[in-house]
């Protein structure tokens, strides 16, 4: 019954999704199931130390230190709402820190990798090929974020100055260079496009999927999973890794921060810093080949 009620406030109330109540639903239940069962207690008279308890209990169980936290997310929510109307007198959560979640470290795709994708690998020679390989190339050498490859349109490209005018986050532009190889591939893509699809305006998205609509999200992580699958077997595959390999590689050959700040649009340096670790094995080779004082074998 109160588990019914929390469900119907979070929906009507504070407009959650189906998905995330029907979540939240069954972490409460199963908390009340290890209270009856273990305790023979109500989710109305349970303490700290019998959530404490449930989180040992999740914990010997083999559960991932995120996925406790996002139990006792759904607990912390239900009995705030009990104490809002009135039917404890207490929160029991209070107090109760979450589980340390060791972040994993992303590891960059290899020169080599990006190497064998963009140089060995066979791309077809038409609309799709072309299309995919550019793609690929575009999230490489420059590092764009794939919301802003996606909103990409005829007139974020100046040709002219070989410079990509992309909107970042908050509506915040910056002009981002071509190479010249990327400018020749984007240009021959262009073409192929302009062939299934001629008097295309200036207005209409530069990435086109093979009906002629804009590319989407989920496009574009299947897109570079599939790629990527054939050069590497890192676990993660997705676009952001692009991204990283952009700013670690070019990190690794001496560019600053404050350069791989302006070009990934980042309002701040402490988000920059993040892909220091990455390289940071690269860079510490470096500075041992020339420092002045560096002891060499």
């Amino acid at each position: 019954m109160l588990i019914d009620k929390f469900c119907t406030y979070l929906h009507k109330e504070r407009n959650y999704s189906e998905k995330t109540i029907d979540a939240y639903r069954v972490d409460i239940q199963s908390f009340e199931s290890f209270l009856k069962e273990i305790y023979g207690k109500t989710l109305k008279n349970a303490g700290s130390k019998d959530i404490r308890r449930w989180i040992v209990y999740l914990s010997s169980q083999g559960l991932e230190p995120r996925s406790v936290n996002r139990k006792l997310t759904a607990l912390r929510s239900f009995y705030k709402f009990l104490l809002k109307t009135e039917t404890i007198k207490s929160n029991p959560t209070t107090g109760i820190p979450g589980l340390k979640v060791r972040k994993k470290q992303s590891v960059p795709l290899s020169e080599t990798e990006m190497k064998r994708l963009l140089d060995d690998f066979l791309f077809e020679n038409n609309f799709e090929g072309w299309r995919d390989y550019a793609v690929i190339k575009t999230f490489y050498d420059t590092g764009m974020r794939r919301a802003e490859l996606i909103s990409l349109t005829e007139k974020s490209f100046d040709w002219d100055n070989g410079v990509i005018r992309i909107l970042g986050k908050g509506h915040k532009e910056r002009l981002v260079p071509m190479l010249p190889d990327l400018m020749e591939t984007l240009l021959t893509y262009r073409r192929f496009k302009e062939e299934k699809w001629p008097g295309l305006a200036k207005e209409s998205p530069f990435f086109l999927t093979n009906s002629g609509k804009k590319i989407y999200e989920m496009f574009v992580h299947r897109l570079i999973n599939r790629y990527l699958s054939a050069v590497s077997s890192k676990e993660k595959k997705s676009p952001h890794m692009l991204r990283h390999s952009f700013a670690t590689h070019i990190l690794n050959r001496g560019a600053d921060l404050n350069t791989i700040k302006e070009l990934l649009g980042h309002s701040g340096l402490a988000a920059t810093q993040h892909y220091l670790h990455s390289g940071l094995g690269e860079l510490k080779k470096i500075y041992r080949e020339s420092h002045p004082r560096s002891r060499k074998k």
